[in-house]
């Protein structure tokens, strides 16, 4: 879809293809609906509040590098967070930030352990043992995080996610692929 929307107010909405800053000699059209509940609609299906949240302090900045993190256009979810940086970091609309080179429990924000449960690496909650969630290629990027892995552990896990890191300060991404899948 070639979709733009603009939002006035609490119940104004332009909705349609043109490019409204730009256009001049042009086919494209726009619709406006005066509703608030239309106007709603649209907030709550595009998770608008999320997403102006996100720059409440200034433009968010990557937990791995301190490049700039940007919304992209997503495909089960309206838009994910991104660095600009290629093969660097990415989360969903739904996953906590990373705060102090940490991440939390997706459930309880707890304090996390590494181990391997169903033949998988995992992060499990220290607080509620019962809330796991699957280690993701951007959690080893961080070192706080490289530190809780057992090293022989931390050795598959780089092989396994194509990370190469020259030591424990350094990060090579040359030879790094990216294995987000479609967030």
């Amino acid at each position: 879809m070639h979709e733009k929307l603009i939002f006035i107010d609490d119940d104004i909405i332009w909705i349609g293809s043109l490019n409204t800053l730009s256009f001049s000699d042009t086919q494209e059209i726009m619709e406006r609906r005066v509703s608030r509940n239309v106007f709603n609609d649209y907030v709550r299906t595009l998770r608008l509040n999320e997403l102006i949240n996100e720059y409440e302090d200034g433009c968010p900045k990557c937990p791995i590098c301190g490049s700039e993190v940007v919304a992209s256009e997503g495909r089960k979810e309206p838009y994910y967070w991104r660095c600009v940086q290629d093969n660097c970091y990415k989360r969903s609309i739904d996953q906590p930030t990373i705060e102090g080179g940490k991440i939390t429990c997706s459930n309880c924000a707890g304090k996390l352990e590494y181990g391997e449960w169903g033949g998988k690496p995992h992060w499990r909650c220290i607080g509620n043992r019962k809330h796991r969630q699957p280690i993701a290629r951007t959690h080893l990027l961080l070192p706080e995080m490289r530190k809780i892995i057992p090293k022989k552990e931390l050795k598959k896990l780089d092989e396994m996610f194509g990370i190469v890191y020259s030591d424990s300060s350094k990060k090579d991404y040359s030879k790094q692929h990216d294995l987000f899948g479609d967030l």
